[in-house]
């Protein structure tokens, strides 16, 4: 079989060794916790066999799967606070969308990185059907960035990632992203070529007194914290995913309903 393989000091969840061995297989050293040294201790080290012929990038995914085991690290935040008026008052999150509920695509990608999931929404008995727990504004008549506040408050997690409730063909690449550059920031927001999408990000609870006072100044617009916390902003030059879907497309007003119902119809799209 060879050498076994080394393990590294490093960071948490990380593949560290990989040998080759007979019969196409490889053995996958990753350590279980942070900083260990090269003296293997097996109890806190993951063994894994993994055949040869697994599709490329077999140990990025892996790395990607062990980090998810630690979902419970971080909770993802949606932002549902009311009926749009620009939609006759139909609650957005609940539009249909490839036989899907927006907010039913929204929480399928927030699955794929945190198993902690709740709704901010001033209409709680619209979401009784998806068994997630609802919270109103603590502040009300604050817009999202009073969701932001109020969820924020609520979590048991330092970090939380905001999702607006609009925003059918958001994509866990794009949230793999964000967290991955957590690091010691207040705020993780990701920029485009359109600006910044504030209500795509991560905040960590370092951000409520800050919000706190900008919701009593009456400055509602949440970019307007931003000069006063420690942010990050992530360039993404890939807006569209696989599908050549806008991932970052709002549905705000009945014509984007009708683009993004179109925009999945018009290729027979699955999702």
């Amino acid at each position: 079989m060879g050498d076994l393989p080394k393990v590294y000091p490093g960071c948490q969840g990380v593949v560290k060794d990989e040998i080759s061995l007979k019969n196409g297989y490889n053995l996958v050293v990753i350590p279980a916790k942070a900083g260990m040294t090269s003296k293997v201790d097996f109890s806190c080290v993951i063994v894994l066999l993994l055949h040869y012929n697994t599709k490329p990038g077999r140990t990025s995914f892996f790395n990607s799967y062990y980090r998810n085991k630690n979902m419970s690290d971080i909770t993802g935040i949606i932002l549902a606070g009311g009926r749009g008026k620009r939609l006759g008052y139909r609650n957005k999150a609940l539009l249909e969308i490839g036989g899907k509920q927006i907010i039913q695509r929204i929480i399928e990608t927030l699955s794929e990185v945190t198993d902690r999931i709740m709704i901010m929404t001033n209409f709680p008995e619209d979401f009784t059907h998806l068994e997630f727990p609802t919270f109103s504004d603590i502040i009300p008549n604050s817009g999202p960035l009073g969701g932001i506040y109020t969820g924020l408050k609520i979590t048991k997690t330092q970090y939380n990632i905001i999702l607006a409730c609009d925003m059918p063909f958001i994509q866990p690449f794009i949230l793999n992203k964000i967290i991955d550059n957590i690091e010691d920031y207040d705020i993780i927001v990701p920029v485009t070529p359109d600006g910044y999408h504030p209500t795509t990000a991560i905040y960590s609870k370092n951000c409520l007194d800050t919000i706190e006072k900008q919701i009593q100044s009456g400055h509602l617009k949440i970019s307007s914290i931003f000069s006063q916390l420690k942010v990050k902003a992530i360039e993404f030059a890939k807006i569209h995913d696989d599908n050549n879907l806008l991932v970052f497309f709002n549905v705000n007003t009945h014509k984007d309903y009708m683009k993004a119902v179109d925009m999945v119809e018009k290729d027979n799209l699955v999702f």
